[in-house]
């Protein structure tokens, strides 16, 4: 941090025409803020402090990411084995719905033929005495 010479200055103001008394307060003043100013190292150690953050940051952002695109595989494959699952189901009814049609197809078919049996039995004990 640079150095701020009070004397220097007062001697530079009262040589200048300040009085003493005007030369003090400003050197009182202006001393207050000379102290937060930053110096050539202060910016160097606050860039390095940064650059350090910046590292710190990437490094986080990419061991986020990393876990991100983990759990977002793990997500898509469950996802992709309960969609199997469904799909599964989903065919499982549609067979048992055609095995269904079937069924109702064969029994129409048999309801038919004993119907037509039964005309033909009706018809013979008609013409029998």
């Amino acid at each position: 941090m640079a150095v701020f010479d009070t004397h220097r200055a007062f001697q530079a103001l009262t040589d200048v025409g300040f009085s003493e008394r005007q030369a003090q307060a400003l050197i009182d003043v202006g001393g207050e803020g000379y102290g937060a100013l930053a110096t050539k190292s202060d910016l160097k150690a606050l860039e390095q402090a940064t650059k350090a953050d910046l590292k710190a940051l990437e490094q986080a952002t990419k061991a986020d990411l990393k876990a991100l695109e983990q759990a977002t595989k793990a997500d898509l494959k469950a996802l992709e084995q309960a969609t199997k699952a469904d799909i599964a189901a989903v065919r499982e009814v549609m067979a048992t719905k055609a095995d269904l049609k079937d069924l109702e197809l064969r029994i129409t078919l048999r309801l038919g033929a004993l119907i037509v049996g039964a005309a033909g039995v009706l018809a013979v004990l008609d013409f029998l005495p």
